[in-house]
């Protein structure tokens, strides 16, 4: 029985709830004019080379605009006012729960107008939104090809590489990296990641945001390394981001708690299984004390306890884990959950 850990996900905030407000990666960016798009570029660019021209990079998405290199030029002040009111309609939309292809359409309206003016923040900010809604709808393959040129047009507006900002964007290209199985290009994107953060943290450490980024980081990364199997890998990253997790947000923190069970996990696999008990039971007991965990989270918790019984043959332990599990997967009403606790149980028989 696999353990589980959380989705290796694009847009995970596991560590920054509290903090920056969008410290969430998420920023994006689109194809420039005389540059390849490869995705890979991103791990081998010079900063140096893209401190140059004024060109706008970015990148059409087919079916909804074709923008022409040659602008035609209309009244700046109208287009800044039009372009204010489009964000904005935007934003309204998201609130409302719009369908995202309609959002798309309107910020692809906007960045044409962003284009016109030549506003390369509004542009970057723009066709950060158009990524992410990109990979919400799972279109990484689009979101591949905006990620990296977020990172030219930051640098071009003055970004410094190692900023917060260029490491966002760059850790959302690691962890879409790693959701469509691009191994080498997502490690060594999460590993210049982790390195330049920490480097930055040595001049600047008590910096909160970027140690809570960092965390995320070794966070996302931990789990991607136990997806792969490297598993002391694995245990030695989650438990840098324990850490981080633990002097920022406390023990008892939903961040903390679900980090607790990912080297519980991690623990397993390893064969420590007095360990990881006694990690995944400290992380049940102190969820007691927290108001924001889900009650699918803390039967997530039981789910690997009990898993951990089921390796150590202990039937009777491992039957009294799942049957909590299953109190807090019905709080949650988590059918899918349910149904697989259910499953686990009948395996121990009755």
């Amino acid at each position: 029985m696999r353990m589980f850990l959380r989705t290796i996900n694009p847009v995970s905030r596991t560590m920054l709830k509290t903090l920056s407000r969008r410290v969430s990666v998420q920023t994006t960016l689109c194809k420039q004019y005389s540059r390849s798009d490869q995705p890979d570029e991103l791990l081998r660019y010079n900063p140096k080379d893209h401190k140059r021209q004024n060109n706008i990079h970015f990148y059409t998405m087919t079916g909804f605009l074709t923008l022409s290199v040659a602008l035609q030029s209309r009244d700046e002040t109208s287009d800044s006012d039009s372009l204010k009111a489009l964000l904005k309609k935007a934003e309204l939309m998201i609130q409302k729960r719009y369908s995202k292809k309609n959002i798309e359409k309107v910020y692809m309206e906007a960045l044409h107008v962003a284009i016109e003016l030549e506003d390369k923040s509004t542009v970057a900010h723009v066709q950060e939104k158009l990524a992410n809604i990109a990979i919400e709808m799972g279109d990484y393959d689009s979101a591949l090809k905006l990620l990296p040129n977020v990172i030219r047009n930051l640098l071009d507006i003055g970004f410094e590489e190692n900023s917060l900002k260029v490491l966002e964007v760059s850790l959302k290209l690691a962890t879409i990296y790693a959701s469509t199985q691009k191994h080498e290009l997502a490690i060594n994107g999460y590993e210049w990641v982790i390195k330049q953060m920490k480097e930055y943290l040595n001049v600047e450490e008590n910096y909160k945001d970027g140690r809570a980024f960092l965390g995320m980081a070794l966070d996302s990364y931990g789990r991607y390394l136990f997806k792969l199997n490297k598993t002391k890998q694995a245990l030695d990253v989650t438990k840098e981001a324990i850490a981080i997790s633990m002097n920022l947000f406390g023990e008892s923190d939903v961040r903390t708690l679900v980090l607790l069970n990912d080297i519980g996990a991690i623990l397993t696999d390893c064969g420590e299984f007095d360990k990881a008990i006694e990690t995944i039971k400290n992380a049940i007991e102190r969820s007691k004390e927290c108001d924001e965990i889900k009650h699918s989270d803390i039967a997530i918790f039981w789910v690997n306890l009990g898993s951990i019984y089921v390796r150590q043959n202990d039937a009777e332990e491992a039957k009294n884990a799942f049957r909590n599990a299953k109190k807090e997967a019905v709080l949650s009403k988590d059918r899918s959950l349910i149904v697989q606790i259910d499953h686990y149980i009948s395996e121990q028989g009755s």
